[in-house]
């Protein structure tokens, strides 16, 4: 039972990263999009956007918020199984003059046991703070270590998202729908079908799970919400998942049910502030 039960966890683990209200992507989505359309509008747009300075602006920056809820019940015969696992945090990042800047703030809560990582990384110097709190026993680490040249990249941020190629896509084949701002035409909402949402995490399934599933969905919204310059590129990207499946399986002869409720957000907005060393620096081990 525990081998089945850890494939389920694994499954949910990865779909949450396979996928991520705020006034700012608020809108009156009114007037849907051709494909042909949103490619238009999207041609300058990408992920990347994010990986540096708005240049021709005062952007120096950009930050993120996100969250994700986990709740698994399995079923092995007549033994039950519940699992809660919980995330969320920011991230802060900047582009300066004084060079790269960062900082996140991250917490898990999973069975019990939480888990709080924060970094700042300031003037060459990564400062890692650690509180965590596994099987009842409390535990906190602060350690500093000199990074003359820190390699930043876009996913190492836990942000969830879904490319803009792959959104695009999914609009040409039928498989989503796009609509922008009826006053905004640089807002941007793109709503997936369940249909092809169940069928490309069918496909994911079957590279996680060792065994034959099926697979159905209860409910299913998956929207992702983009904001665009006047150049085309990115300032903005919102998602919002909140599944709800069910899971039939048999394994050595086991009856395997499980039902999965999967909740996400993550938005990305620009940031203008100025990121420091934690006040209490000195106290940091190297």
């Amino acid at each position: 039972m525990k081998k089945i039960f850890a494939w389920i966890v694994a499954f949910a683990l990865c779909f949450s990263l396979l996928l991520t209200g705020c006034n700012e992507f608020s809108g009156n989505y009114s007037r849907q999009l051709t494909a042909e359309e949103l490619d238009t509008k999207l041609s300058g747009a990408d992920l990347e956007d994010f990986d540096s300075a708005a240049s021709g602006t005062e952007v120096t920056g950009y930050q993120m918020k996100f969250d994700t809820g986990i709740s698994i019940s399995v079923k092995v015969d007549e033994t039950d199984t519940e699992m809660e696992i919980d995330g969320n945090g920011e991230v802060k990042y900047t582009f300066g003059e004084e060079g790269f800047a960062l900082y996140s703030k991250a917490e898990t809560i999973q069975s019990g046991n939480d888990e709080t990582t924060e970094l700042h990384y300031v003037d060459g110097v990564l400062y890692t703070k650690i509180d965590a709190k596994r099987n009842g026993l409390s535990y906190s680490e602060k350690t500093k270590q000199e990074i003359p040249s820190y390699i930043f990249d876009f996913s190492d941020t836990q942000a969830v998202t879904i490319d803009v190629g792959d959104l695009l896509e999914a609009v040409r084949t039928g498989g989503a729908q796009a609509y922008c701002d009826a006053t905004d035409g640089n807002k941007i909402k793109i709503v997936l079908d369940g249909n092809t949402f169940l069928s490309e995490l069918k496909g994911f399934l079957q590279n996680v799970v060792p065994f034959e599933m099926n697979f159905q969905i209860g409910k299913c919204v998956a929207e992702t919400y983009l904001k665009l310059r006047e150049d085309g590129t990115l300032c903005g990207y919102k998602i919002h998942v909140d599944l709800e499946a069910n899971i039939a399986a048999e394994e050595s002869q086991q009856q395997v049910a499980a039902s999965l409720i999967v909740k996400l957000n993550t938005q990305i907005t620009e940031f203008g502030g100025k990121i420091s060393a934690p006040s209490d620096a000195a106290s940091y081990a190297e």
